[in-house]
């Protein structure tokens, strides 16, 4: 899987006030083959929805977790339905969302590793459509920023 380039990338900072809003702010992201990968904790409940709707794959995306567990690993086309799903879930505090990617054709778009958390931030890929970026970051109320990381240059 080919991670984004983290010298080269958009990045947003303070995204979310509501988890399920995150959710909602994807369905700006279309195309066929686009994936949604998320690490979660479930109730019995939770469980029992997100595996009516994953893919079956047990791919793991590096992302954040230093020993992702399979069985907390869900995999989901990006789709208006699926994003749904997921956001009722998030508010109905069935799914606690750790780790959170959307990938397509082997290449990481979007990575938001310890999803959620204070001073969280989500990286983005600079190949993704920059309309649909910026409706993300409209639904989000965010705005886009160069990459987080600075390198400074070597002396030769």
């Amino acid at each position: 899987m080919q991670e984004i380039d983290l010298k080269n990338c958009w990045c947003i900072q303070n995204v979310i006030k509501r988890q399920s809003c995150f959710f909602d702010a994807l369905k700006q992201f279309s195309g066929d083959g686009l994936r949604l990968y998320i690490e979660a904790n479930t109730n019995p409940a939770g469980r029992k929805i997100l595996d009516s709707i994953m893919l079956d794959t047990n791919m793991i995306i590096d992302i954040g977790s230093i020993s992702p567990q399979p069985n907390k690993i869900f995999h989901f086309d990006v789709a208006d339905a699926v994003l749904d799903t997921l956001s009722s879930c998030v508010a109905d505090r069935n799914i606690y969302v750790n780790h959170v990617a959307v990938y397509k054709d082997g290449e990481i778009l979007l990575a938001f590793p310890d999803a959620f958390m204070k001073n969280s931030i989500v990286d983005l890929s600079k190949s993704l459509d920059s309309k649909e970026l910026n409706r993300f970051c409209e639904v989000l109320g965010v705005s886009l920023q160069e990459s987080r990381y600075v390198y400074p240059e070597l002396f030769i």
